[in-house]
């Protein structure tokens, strides 16, 4: 086999995964079904708009940042970050907005504070934890016991103590993202997610195998299913299912830039 056909196959391989990295403005979805079909959305005087955080579920409530759950057990826009309190630093951080916290609990919880953002690797290590560079990057301390900053969008590297509460996967001696094979049912099989901020990769339950696998194609589903089936990562569009708009996924573009890179590398083999 020639290396053309090799590199040719390894790259068919990989755009087989489909994935969604962002959530579509709810006013792409077109009927009532589409729209309630996603945690964040609501059907109102025949259009599809942004859901109060009052009426988000609980489960659902803190895996936006504009929404958090308040002392009273109620999902609520996230306001001040003095008005919060956790029963971790990181959840400050992540569950009641970009918050820090404060350095010692009281009856069992942290006061969250509002933080200024910093240099990860200036801080100490007492000075680590509560404190971000910026929204994509917050600071913690590795194996080392040194100050790191971290990506909060992806579970790849995140310290194992905090993982689960980045919504990854703890269960080994890294932290991760969750797969398709994670789903051992077919009624979980829909979704694997790279933490609550990250990529999710869509999933579907193999009838034969019994077991849930990677789906390579959105063309089956219709337009009730594409919201519910991607977490309204995709929305019904010239009677398709369509990747939301401005999202690094497949969609025509990048299949297009797909074919220019194999006819590239075609050419660089020749």
């Amino acid at each position: 086999m020639s290396k053309t056909i090799i590199l040719c196959l390894v790259f068919l391989s990989a755009y087989q995964t489909l994935s969604t990295k962002n959530r579509c403005d709810c006013v792409l979805f077109s009927n009532q079904t589409e729209c309630e079909n996603v945690p964040y959305c609501s059907w109102s005087n025949g259009a599809c708009g942004l859901k109060n955080c009052a009426n988000i579920i609980l489960e659902r409530c803190e895996t936006f940042f504009r929404c958090s759950i308040n002392q009273d057990g109620q999902c609520e826009s996230t306001g001040d970050c003095s008005k919060y309190t956790a029963t971790t630093q990181i959840d400050c951080m992540f569950k009641r907005g970009n918050c820090a916290a404060e350095a010692i609990q009281t009856n069992g919880v942290y006061k969250c504070r509002s933080y200024t953002a910093v240099t990860c690797a200036s801080q100490t290590s007492e000075n680590c934890k509560n404190s971000f560079e910026n929204e994509n990057s917050f600071c913690w301390l590795n194996q080392q016991g040194k100050c790191q900053s971290y990506d909060p969008n992806t579970c790849s590297g995140i310290p194992l103590e905090i993982c689960s509460n980045l919504g990854c996967d703890a269960s080994g001696t890294e932290c991760k993202a969750y797969t398709c094979g994670s789903n051992l049912t077919v009624n979980t099989c829909i979704l694997a997610n790279d933490g609550y901020f990250g990529a999710k990769t869509l999933c579907k339950w193999n009838t034969t195998t019994q077991k849930c696998e990677e789906r390579s194609d959105i063309t089956e589903l219709t337009q009730n299913q594409c919201s519910l089936l991607t977490d309204g990562g995709f929305y019904w569009l010239d009677d398709k299912c369509t990747v939301c708009p401005n999202e690094d996924n497949t969609d025509d573009t990048s299949y297009e830039i797909l074919l220019s890179s194999l006819i590239i590398i075609h050419l660089l083999l020749q």
